[in-house]
């Protein structure tokens, strides 16, 4: 089995692409995999699973775009090696497992694959369906909407698009005229193997409330400097910290004010600084809502799993899709004034709710588990015709 990572580089989607490995070699554990990625992001693998699981590595260059040229160099850099293995897996009747790829790249493999008809392919899709909705007449932004559209639409067998949940299928199906026997439509997988953080004390030196992951636009991580200063008063008397938890855009930075707790950086953080930062908070903040994540999950809400912290977030589908899986894990509000009443009303709230909370956490972790998805992942598998083992 061939599993690559030839877009993400360094740290970048290391949780998903260490859990998503952890799964297919359950659906297989027989088959050896042999795992293409760049060199910096298979070391911090290396550090999540065993690397007899990652099982053979071989290094590709990958391209941190920060221009148009090298924009340019990244698309078609990525879109030749990925048909490169798409061969090399028709050779050797592989299956291989795209773990991101840009819609470009998609598009191309999606029609090359005609002519590769031995290989049996996965891609696993994620932010990159957002730029479906997106009407930005950015050429590039532009480009990847239309080649997402024409890549999701057009049809071949041995061809699975892997969707990361139900709620991102019906709402993918709802804009779409697609095919369910083109995907797999799976939970987001995530390691829980490790134990989790303590529980922060509710109330002990202040109520820390943090937004976590990368501080953006789309994230709409900006708002945390308005609930800072609706909320100035009890931050200056210590019973409330509001904390970016996390690089931070120039854009973001902009916005911020005294009442909030970030780093003036949009400098990647280590794990370790992340990890610290996350287990040291009491809620998890989440600002953005269907405008911004309504085709793809969220991968910073995992954290929560991970660290048993409850959230407080804007409404949206995913995470009411969470929801109504696990049990309530925290609040969802529709907007920012019921974000600040919840937040008013978290630092009297009595630790019962925060504690049934933190259950439905760890119960929930079992539904995001690698053993899990690799069952449903084999049951459909059995579906389309796929024998599990290969």
């Amino acid at each position: 089995m061939i599993i690559a990572e030839i877009s993400k580089f360094g740290v970048q989607h290391v949780g998903y692409n260490a859990a998503m490995i952890s799964v297919m070699k359950k659906v297989d554990p027989e088959d050896d995999i042999e795992f293409w990625g760049e060199k910096e992001h298979i070391s911090y693998l290396q550090k999540k699973i065993d690397p007899q699981v990652l099982g053979k590595a071989k290094v590709v260059k990958v391209i941190d775009p920060s221009g148009t040229i090298l924009w340019l160099r990244k698309l078609s850099g990525e879109t030749l090696l990925a048909l490169r293995l798409l061969a090399y897996a028709h050779k050797t009747r592989q299956l291989i497992v795209f773990l991101s790829l840009f819609p470009s790249t998609l598009l191309v493999l999606k029609w090359a694959q005609r002519y590769y008809k031995m290989a049996r392919v996965m891609v696993c899709l994620h932010g990159e369906l957002e730029y479906l909705r997106t009407s930005s007449a950015d050429p590039r932004l532009k480009m990847f909407r239309l080649s997402m559209r024409k890549a999701l639409l057009l049809k071949r067998s041995n061809f699975m698009l892997v969707l990361q949940g139900e709620v991102i299928w019906n709402n993918l199906s709802a804009i779409l005229p697609v095919k369910r026997e083109g995907f797999l439509v799976i939970n987001h997988p995530f390691l829980f193997e490790e134990k989790g953080s303590q529980i922060a004390a509710v109330g002990h030196q202040g109520l820390v409330i943090s937004h976590i992951g990368r501080a953006d636009m789309v994230k709409k991580a900006y708002m945390i400097f308005e609930l800072g200063k609706r909320l100035s008063a009890f931050v200056v008397k210590g019973l409330l910290r509001l904390r970016l938890v996390g690089p931070v855009s120039s854009e973001v930075q902009t916005y911020g004010n005294e009442w909030v707790e970030y780093a003036r950086s949009a400098e990647v953080w280590s794990m370790l600084a992340f990890s610290q930062g996350v287990a040291s908070s009491d809620y998890l903040l989440f600002f953005y809502d269907n405008e911004s994540y309504k085709l793809c999950s969220s991968g910073a809400i995992f954290e929560a799993f991970f660290h048993l912290k409850p959230v407080v977030s804007i409404r949206n589908d995913y995470f009411e899709y969470i929801f109504s899986q696990v049990g309530p894990i925290g609040y969802l509000v529709d907007d920012m004034d019921q974000m600040e009443a919840k937040l008013r009303a978290l630092l009297y709230e009595q630790p019962e709710n925060y504690d049934h909370f933190t259950e439905n956490i760890i119960k929930g972790r079992e539904w995001f588990s690698p053993r899990v998805v690799a069952s449903d992942i084999k049951s459909q598998f059995l579906k389309i015709g796929w024998k599990s083992p290969l």
